[in-house]
């Protein structure tokens, strides 16, 4: 029996997509990072299809869910920080990311002085990044990090993988029915989850 060759994956029957097609995809990564929620992405994916000139990030910008500059560094500079041999400090992906300033990186290391406490616990602390998208940083960036910060939070990649896969799926199979059924099936279908949360 042939095999089918491993750069394929079958979608529907007789449809070949190449694996790359959907890849990277930035939603399941601001998903990943707690930056937005299946709820946000299902009415994103509804906004393309109506307005098939606007990329995903500027959706995200124009509802005010993820400031541009964040949408456009997951997009265009992630897999390359990830590929970097010498990675840079926390505080400087944080602030490419437009999750943090110029003046906040500065308060931050003031304090981080004076708490005797880790940089991104003290961004935490303010309130500027969330506990699970400094997880997401340190699991992706700094793994042998990941287990000595108190902030880390379960690593739930491949669940959030598996409810987008089932997204584009219902996506494409319902092509024929309107976008708002569309988008009330999908949220329907995967409610939103948000990453355990930690009172600090």
């Amino acid at each position: 029996m042939e095999k089918f060759p491993t750069h394929v994956i079958i979608s529907e029957p007789h449809i070949v997509v190449p694996k790359t097609y959907w890849h990277p995809r930035l939603g399941e990564i601001l998903i990943k990072a707690d930056l937005i929620n299946f709820g946000q992405l299902a009415k994103v994916l509804e906004d393309q299809v109506k307005y098939e000139g606007l990329r995903l990030g500027e959706i995200l910008a124009i509802r005010g869910w993820v400031k541009q500059g964040t949408a456009d560094f997951f997009a265009e500079q992630w897999l390359d920080c990830l590929k970097q041999p010498q990675k840079e400090r926390l505080g400087d992906y944080l602030q490419k990311a437009s999750l943090l300033n110029a003046q906040q990186i500065n308060t931050i290391l003031a304090e981080q002085q004076r708490l005797r406490l880790k940089f991104g616990a003290v961004a935490v602390l303010h309130g500027w990044v969330k506990p699970s998208t400094l997880g997401f940083f340190l699991q992706h960036l700094f793994p042998e990090h990941q287990k000595d910060s108190c902030l880390t939070v379960e690593n739930n990649s491949k669940s959030v993988q598996n409810k987008i896969t089932n997204i584009m799926a219902k996506k494409t199979k319902i092509r024929d029915k309107s976008v708002e059924s569309w988008a009330r099936e999908a949220v329907k279908m995967i409610p939103s989850k948000k990453f355990p949360s930690r009172k600090l």
